[in-house]
């Protein structure tokens, strides 16, 4: 265990792989996690993204949940890794979460995030940059 918790703190350090808990204010619940880790690539356009991972317990994805959640979130992202391109994937069935993605400002990508063993991920959605 200790191991992993000095891993996590490495990533953290190196403005890595970083996951977040996500707790209910209410009751101090944990309803999901976010991952984020800047991304280098050679072969796709998600060079130097912020790749975003949002997990959230099925009764808090509600578009307005989400939302607030970016709203949130996205700022400080932007900042503590120096980084305005952001991608994350969406699902085409999870339509409260398409809806608070584009409500905040994300716009569909139809170019594939490519993994390391060439295969093709669909369904990413980007933060258009100033």
């Amino acid at each position: 265990m200790e191991k992993a918790i000095n891993y996590w703190n490495e990533e953290y350090k190196l403005n890595g792989f970083v996951r977040f808990s996500i707790l209910n204010k209410k009751n101090n619940e944990a309803i999901g996690t976010f991952e984020i880790f800047k991304r280098v690539s050679k072969v796709d356009k998600f060079n130097n993204f912020l790749i975003l991972r949002l997990d959230l317990r099925s009764d808090f994805e509600k578009s307005q949940i989400v939302l607030e959640l970016l709203k949130i979130i996205i700022e400080p992202l932007v900042k503590i890794f120096a980084c305005s391109k952001i991608a994350s994937k969406v699902i085409p069935e999870n339509t409260e979460r398409r809806k608070a993605f584009q409500n905040y400002g994300f716009i569909q990508s139809y170019s594939p995030l490519i993994g390391d063993n060439d295969q093709k991920y669909f369904n990413y959605f980007v933060l258009p940059t100033n």
